[in-house]
C-alpha cells in the first residue's frame, strides 16, 4: 500500500483553479477522478463555411475540455494555444498500440477502437509491470504530441489510476486519489517509490525546459513497474535515455493531420490579434502547398506570404549534397532543423508505428526542390529518384517520380523488358510473384499496334514508335473506350495508375506503379473496365529495381482472379529521360 503523499517531503497539494497551470491540472483531477466521462469529453458541432472545402471530416468528433464551456480558457492548454483538445481519431489508435506493445508485450488486444463510442482502455488494464521501460511518442512539429499526453492523463484519471506528469525542470506533479501534489524534482531513488503503486505511468513532455527524461524514472521501472511515456522530437539529446533502460523502449510515430481535422479543429484555436481565423479555403490552399502541420497551417493560412518567402529562401540554398544530407538525417529520424520541418513529413508505416515513411510533404515542395536541382543538373528527376531509393523509409517518396515518368514517357511509345509473374493461391486472394524467367518485351505504338508483348528485342537501328493518343478518365464518369493511353483524372481514385486500350482486341493493359514489394490490385478498377466492354485485361506492375532476393508480390481477390489475364513485372532502372519540365505538364491534364 503506497504511503500518503501528504507525508512526502516538500509536497504541496494544489487547489483547483483553471487560471494557472498547476490549478488547471488540479481542476482536471477534481472533475475526472473516477468521474463521469461526459463532464470531460463533449461532442463538437462543426461550423462549416458557406463555401466549404472538399474534405472528409471526422465522424462524431469529440473534444476534451473541463470548464463551463468550450470557449473558456484553461491554463494547462495555453502553450498549445487551444481552448479545447480535439480528440483526433489518431489518439485512441495510438494509445491502443502503445498499450499492446509497451505494456502487454506484443500480445495484441482485440479492442476495436472504431467500434466503441468511447475508448478508455485503462478501465480494464491489468495492474502489471509493463513489458517495456517506456514509449516515446514522436512526429512532425505541431502534430499534437503534448496534448496527447493530456488526453492520456484524462483517461487515466477517469479510471482512478495514479499518474506522474513533468514538463520542466522545476516541478513534478503526482496525481492520485488524494489530489494533485506538486513536488520538487526527484533527486534520490528512494524518494518516490514508496508513494506510487505498480502500474503508474510517468508522462514526460520534453521541450527546451526539459530536454531529457530524468534518470531516476528509469529506476522506478524495476521497483514500481512504472511506464515512461515521453512526448518528444527525435533529437538525440531527448531520447538518449532509452539506451540506459533495463527493458526495451519503443518509439511510436504519430500520423499528420488531415485537412478534415484542420477544419474540425479550427474553432478550438485561440484567435485574436495577429492570429486571424482562416477560412476553409485558406486551410485547403495552404495545406496543398505546404502540408498539414497544424501549427504552420493555423499560423500562416490567412497570410502565407512570409512563410512562402522563408521556404523559398531555404530551398534556394539546396545543392545535391544538401539533399543527400537532409534525406540521410531524416532516414535516421533526425528531423531537427527548420528546413526538414518545412519540407519533410514522417508518417507511421501501416500496421507498425515503430517504423515510418519519410516523404516530401507536398507536390508543390517537391517541384520546388526539383527546380532547384534542375538549375545545376539536367537529370534532376533521376538524381532525386536515386537518392530516395537509397533507404527503405524514403523509398515511398520515389513513387511519385516513378508514376510521373510513366505518365510522361509511356504515351510516347517505346519498348521495355518485362517478365511474366508466377501465379499462386493464398487464402482469399490470388497472388502473382516476380521471378527471373526469360524477359519478354512490352511494345507501345509499334507498327500500327497500340500495345503488344513480344519475345524478341527490336533492333535499335530500326526502332520507330508512334505516340499514343492520350485520354483522361474517372471512375465516376461515363466513358466510351477508344485506342490510346488513359490517365486517371483524380489521382486519389481507387484504381490503377494508367492503362492502354486496344479497341480491336478489346484488351486493356493496366499499369500499376509501386515502390513497395507488396501491392493489392483494385477490384473496383477491374469492374469498371469490364463494365465498359473490355474483354481481356493484362497487368504490368512497374517498380524500381528490386535488388537482392526481394520478390514482388501482387494480389487480387479470388472473386476477381478470372478478370486478369496476363501479369508482368517491369523494372525502371532510372528516370534519366524524364525532365522536370515534363513532370510539370502533368499538373494540367490535356487531351492530345
Amino acid at each position: 500500500m503506497p504511503f500518503s503523499m501528504r507525508g512526502y517531503s516538500g509536497a504541496e497539494r494544489v487547489d483547483p483553479d483553471n487560471n494557472s497551470y498547476d490549478g488547471s491540472l488540479a481542476r482536471l483531477h477534481e472533475i475526472a477522478w473516477r468521474g463521469n466521462r461526459k463532464d470531460l469529453f463533449h461532442p463538437l458541432s462543426i461550423v462549416r463555411d458557406a463555401q466549404p472545402a472538399s474534405a472528409e471530416l471526422p465522424e462524431n468528433p469529440i473534444v476534451l475540455h473541463w470548464d463551463k464551456d468550450s470557449t473558456s480558457f484553461v491554463a494547462l492548454l495555453w502553450d498549445s494555444e487551444v481552448s479545447s483538445i480535439l480528440v483526433r481519431d489518431e489518439y485512441p489508435n495510438m494509445l491502443r498500440d502503445i498499450i499492446d506493445d509497451a505494456v502487454l508485450g506484443k500480445h495484441k488486444g482485440k479492442d476495436d477502437v472504431n467500434a466503441q463510442p468511447f475508448y478508455n482502455p485503462f478501465y480494464q488494464l491489468p495492474g502489471i509491470k509493463p513489458s517495456a521501460t517506456g514509449a516515446i511518442l514522436v512526429g512532425s512539429p505541431g502534430i499534437g504530441k503534448s496534448v496527447f499526453l493530456t488526453y492520456v492523463l484524462a483517461l487515466r484519471l477517469l479510471a482512478g489510476l495514479t499518474t506522474i506528469l513533468q514538463s520542466d525542470g522545476e516541478a513534478v506533479f503526482v496525481l492520485n486519489d488524494e489530489g494533485v501534489f506538486r513536488v520538487p524534482p526527484i533527486t534520490r531513488y528512494n524518494q518516490l517509490r514508496r508513494y506510487i503503486p505498480v502500474g503508474t505511468w510517468c508522462l514526460i513532455d520534453s521541450n527546451p525546459l526539459l530536454t531529457e527524461v530524468p534518470p531516476l524514472y528509469l529506476k522506478l521501472y524495476n521497483t514500481c513497474g512504472t511506464l515512461i511515456l515521453q512526448a518528444a522530437s527525435s533529437r538525440d539529446e531527448r531520447i538518449e535515455w532509452m539506451k540506459k533502460a533495463a527493458a526495451p523502449v519503443y518509439t511510436f510515430w504519430m500520423a499528420p493531420w488531415s485537412l478534415g481535422e484542420l477544419i474540425t479543429g479550427r474553432d478550438l484555436q485561440i484567435w485574436g490579434g495577429q492570429h486571424v481565423r482562416p477560412s476553409e479555403s485558406d486551410l485547403m490552399s495552404f495545406s496543398k502547398l505546404y502540408g498539414t502541420s497544424a501549427r504552420q497551417v493555423y499560423a500562416y493560412a490567412t497570410n502565407p506570404g512570409s512563410y512562402t518567402k522563408r521556404v523559398h529562401k531555404n530551398i534556394s540554398k539546396l545543392a545535391r549534397k544538401d539533399v543527400v544530407n537532409l534525406l540521410r538525417l531524416g532516414a535516421a529520424a533526425e528531423l531537427n532543423d527548420a528546413i526538414s520541418h518545412e519540407i519533410l513529413v514522417a508518417t507511421p508505416c501501416p500496421g507498425d508505428r515503430q517504423t515510418f515513411d519519410l516523404q516530401i510533404a507536398t507536390r508543390h515542395l517537391l517541384m520546388m526542390i526539383l527546380d532547384q536541382l534542375d538549375s545545376a543538373n539536367d537529370q534532376a528527376v533521376d538524381m532525386l529518384y536515386q537518392l530516395l531509393l537509397r533507404d527503405s523509409c524514403t523509398r515511398a517518396g520515389a513513387g511519385y517520380l516513378l508514376e510521373g515518368a510513366l505518365l510522361v514517357k509511356f504515351p510516347n511509345g517505346g519498348e521495355w523488358p518485362v517478365t511474366a509473374m508466377k501465379i499462386s493461391m493464398k487464402g482469399e486472394n490470388t497472388h502473382r510473384h516476380s521471378n527471373n524467367v526469360k524477359p519478354q518485351y512490352l511494345r507501345l505504338g509499334y507498327e500500327g499496334c497500340t500495345v503488344a508483348i513480344a519475345n524478341d528485342w527490336i533492333d535499335p537501328a530500326i526502332k520507330k514508335f508512334e505516340r499514343l493518343y492520350c485520354h483522361h478518365f474517372s471512375l465516376w464518369e461515363e466513358t466510351t473506350l477508344e485506342d490510346g493511353f488513359y490517365i486517371p483524372r483524380p489521382k486519389s481514385q481507387p484504381t490503377f495508375d494508367a492503362f492502354v486500350y486496344d479497341a480491336g482486341s478489346r484488351r486493356a493493359t493496366i499499369f500499376q506503379v509501386t515502390v513497395a514489394d507488396r501491392h493489392d490490385i483494385s477490384a473496383g478498377g477491374l469492374d469498371w473496365l469490364h463494365a465498359r466492354g473490355v474483354k481481356l485485361i493484362d497487368l504490368v506492375v512497374v517498380t524500381p529495381p528490386l535488388g537482392g532476393r526481394i520478390v514482388q508480390d501482387i494480389w487480387v481477390a479470388n472473386s476477381h482472379r478470372d478478370k486478369l489475364d496476363r501479369v508482368y513485372h517491369l523494372e525502371l532502372l532510372d528516370l534519366k529521360e524524364c525532365s522536370v519540365a515534363e513532370l510539370k505538364q502533368l499538373e494540367e491534364p490535356k487531351e492530345e
